[in-house]
């Protein structure tokens, strides 16, 4: 088992997906690629993977990080599972950076801060962008 460290963004066009249904997509998109996950023991087996602030609906990020563990023996490099992994990804999600690391060197719990970069509307903005968002012949949701 080998463990990497994943930094992605999440863009507007899924800024709105919850915590629990990005972790099903990202699980998915796993699979799709072909990367082998390590799975817990026990009666209901779920891969290794940890998120490591997850993030509110409705916001955007230009780097957050994962970590997963996949099996070791299938020759992956970090290049090669970030490929693998953002030609499985919906639009709006890309993975920047993929990074091994060894047994517990990153332990996401240890977390003690993180930046934001807050930028509001102004109120003739948010009139555009909900004329614009109003004169939409389709919505995807």
């Amino acid at each position: 088992m080998s463990n990497y460290v994943i930094k992605y963004t999440r863009g507007d066009a899924v800024k709105y997906i919850s915590h629990l249904d990005f972790v099903r997509m990202f699980h998915r998109a796993v699979r799709r690629s072909g990367l082998h996950m390590v799975f817990s023991g026990g009666f209901n087996p779920h891969p290794i993977m940890t998120v490591a602030m997850p993030l509110s609906v409705g916001v955007t990020s230009d780097g957050e990080y994962m970590k997963i563990a996949f099996e070791d023996g299938h020759g992956y490099t970090e290049e090669g599972i970030k490929d693998r992994l953002n030609g499985a990804l919906p639009a709006g999600f890309t993975v920047l950076a993929v990074q091994r690391v060894e047994g517990k060197e990153l332990d996401f719990t240890k977390l003690d801060r993180a930046d934001y970069i807050v930028e509001a509307l102004l109120e003739q903005e948010c009139t555009v962008d909900v004329e614009a968002f109003l004169q939409n012949r389709q919505l995807l949701v």
